[in-house]
């Protein structure tokens, strides 16, 4: 009844920090991506690559199939995802930790979904990014209960669950599921190392190939490794000195944003970059754990664990797309990070409290529990309103200007004829230039896409110019008829 009871208030406190950070994402609209996916579905999944049609298969193809074009449901899907990737964090850090507190705060603070909050604006995104976490937390933390267990059949159930949700994800979200593998390496050798010393070294690679094969040849057939060894072919030519700092970089703005620092720059004169603040950062929990590693050794490790994890979400995705990783919190592509740092801030605040605590002698469990909540709570609450003041900024042009565009465009033009020509005047300095882009941007596809998924038409009957004189082109070489 305990455990039901806490369980129930560790739900709760989820849905009251998702509903508080990021409700406002119920009214936006679609943007970007959304019309690649959208369009794909009345196009039987033709356009977009193998690599995206996981997620749009198993989520958007029956909401679209209920709700049409009505954005809400997409949107209630993807914080409905988030709030199981809370879940997910809560349990697997719980685990990692052996401490539910520290899970706890883990899942609080991913669950404001600051880190990474640019998935929101897209549902695809939104969706793709909080399953890889979910997932990801899932698998790992399956994978780690079967490592501990004793008991062989509960080992067997627990080793083929991960292996089920590990194979799950690199099959809906594979693009988003490129670091999983590294975790899982990573979970498992830190955590079986010692056993290296107690075991002959044959016996223990026997174990890791009959461990660890199968996952291994999971991920080398859904083709990952050769999706991603082209970029890294690239960033590997074109690598600088500079490259090796952006993960501490990342990091840095992770701690303190760009804007943070210049504050402080502005008003105190003292000013350090991201990179140094991400050094500093690494530094100071290098200290923590070796402060901790005899006195507190399973905090160590984990917190040893989810550091090397904040890396290894960097750079999976700076491996894929270099040319858009700009480091910057919001970023969309740092959601897999993001519980990582969640479990890493929790766990080095919690174990550094012990370590004081343990030296100085206290012994108040009242005293000690106010002020591990501390730090915690501060950033809950500062990630909280810093996610609600992103989507707020964002709610007029990618919510409410799109969606009164769309309809009074299907009043003004209730059906499509054959080849139709559509002219906007659009002003080339912001905001005409930005505003046109969270209305007409497609990503992969051309802009006259957003215009199609809203007539149910083919994308070739529909042709979008800004200035006159391609309207004149248009009809000279015969692309539009002169009655549309």
């Amino acid at each position: 009844m305990k455990n039901k009871k806490r369980l129930l208030f560790v739900l709760t406190s989820i849905i009251i920090v998702i509903f508080l950070s990021l409700g406002k994402v119920l009214e936006l609209y679609f943007f970007s991506d959304d019309y690649t996916a959208l369009y794909d579905l009345f196009n039987n999944l033709t356009f977009i690559s193998p690599f995206y049609q996981g997620v749009i298969r198993f989520f958007y193809e029956p909401i679209y199939h209920y709700f049409g074009l009505r954005a809400e449901p997409y949107f209630m899907v993807a914080l409905f995802i988030h709030f199981i990737a809370s879940i997910g964090v809560y349990f697997f850090v719980s685990e990692l930790a052996k401490d539910k507190l520290i899970g706890f705060f883990s899942s609080l603070i991913f669950s404001t979904g600051y880190i990474g909050i640019e998935a929101f604006l897209i549902t695809y995104n939104g969706a793709a990014d909080n399953l890889s976490v979910c997932l990801t937390s899932l698998t790992l933390f399956f994978f780690l209960r079967f490592l501990e267990e004793k008991n062989n059949k509960k080992k067997i159930f627990l080793y083929v669950t991960a292996m089920a949700i590990f194979t799950l994800g690199l099959y809906v979200i594979p693009y988003r599921a490129f670091s999983l593998i590294i975790f899982l390496l990573t979970l498992y050798f830190i955590l079986t190392i010692n056993n290296l010393l107690k075991q002959k070294p044959l016996l223990w690679l026997i174990k890791v190939f009959l461990r660890m094969g199968p996952f291994i040849v999971i991920y080398l057939r859904t083709g990952l490794v050769k999706h991603g060894s082209a970029p890294l072919s690239v960033l590997l030519k074109n690598f600088s000195s500079e490259e090796i700092f952006v993960p501490f970089s990342v990091i840095g703005n992770m701690v303190f944003s760009q804007e943070f620092l210049l504050n402080i720059k502005n008003h105190f004169g003292f000013y350090l970059t991201n990179t140094q603040i991400g050094i500093i950062f690494l530094i100071i929990l290098s200290i923590i754990i070796l402060a901790g590693r005899k006195l507190f050794p399973r905090l160590a490790i984990a917190l040893f664990l989810t550091t090397l994890f904040i890396f290894e979400g960097i750079l999976g995705f700076y491996i894929l797309v270099p040319s858009f990783f700009s480091g910057q919190i919001e970023n969309r592509y740092l959601v897999l990070s993001s519980f990582a740092y969640a479990s890493t801030i929790s766990l080095a605040w919690v174990l550094l409290i012990k370590i004081l605590f343990r030296h100085f002698g206290i012994k108040s469990l009242t005293a000690k529990l106010l002020t591990i909540s501390f730090l915690p709570l501060l950033i809950i609450f500062t990630f909280a309103n810093l996610s609600s003041t992103y989507l707020n900024n964002n709610v007029i042009d990618k919510g409410k200007l799109p969606r009164k565009f769309f309809q009074e465009l299907k009043a003004y033009v209730p059906e499509i004829k054959e080849k139709s020509l559509f002219y906007f005047d659009q002003a080339n300095y912001f905001p005409g230039l930005y505003l046109y882009g969270s209305i007409l941007m497609a990503s992969t596809l051309p802009p006259e896409v957003n215009i199609a998924v809203h007539y149910q038409i083919p994308i070739s009957r529909v042709k979008i110019v800004r200035k006159f004189e391609d309207i004149v082109e248009a009809i000279n070489n015969k692309e539009i008829d002169f009655d549309n």
